[in-house]
């Protein structure tokens, strides 16, 4: 019981949290609308995600491309915070994967379908190396992959240092 209060009192809370009450663990204590919100604030969270990482150049992280990335970064949040945070009801946290899960379904659609939103998506894929040497052109278009890539090839036909 001890351990209750304390959480309580980290978390500003005049009265101490019930163990295992459904109602606030799945609803929580907002209206029913507020579901809505949520997956709003989804949507848009996961497009303005989305926007940064095409800006940022890159075609891929590591060996995920930019759309699996903001996946797992958005499933991340979602599910860590409904574990450990008590006024963050599961269902809040299921909507949210839910609505991630389905737009990144919907941009795979988008993407298998157009070759104008993969490009605008999943960026253009760029000649780095040939013949072993990279390739001047986007060295200068990508200054900040000239120490990368070279590595990501000596790792990927197993010579790396």
């Amino acid at each position: 019981m001890g351990s209750v209060l304390a959480c309580a009192r980290r978390l500003n809370v005049d009265q101490a949290i019930q163990i295992f009450d459904w109602e606030r663990m799945l609803l929580g204590d907002e209206p029913t609308l507020f579901l809505l919100e949520i997956a709003f604030r989804t949507a848009v969270i996961y497009v303005y995600a989305l926007v940064l990482l095409r800006w940022l150049g890159s075609r891929t992280i590591g060996q995920l491309s930019t759309i699996e990335f903001l996946l797992v970064i958005a499933l991340g949040s979602a599910v860590g915070d409904a574990m450990f945070y008590p006024d963050v009801p599961l269902l809040h946290a299921l909507l949210v994967i839910t609505v991630v899960v389905v737009a990144n379904k919907g941009l795979d659609t988008v993407i298998a379908k157009s070759s104008t939103a993969e490009r605008a998506i999943d960026g253009i894929p760029e000649e780095a190396i040939r013949g072993g040497v990279m390739c001047r052109d986007f060295e200068q278009r990508q200054p900040q992959q000239k120490r990368i890539v070279p590595a990501a090839a000596r790792t990927r036909s197993g010579t790396s240092r």
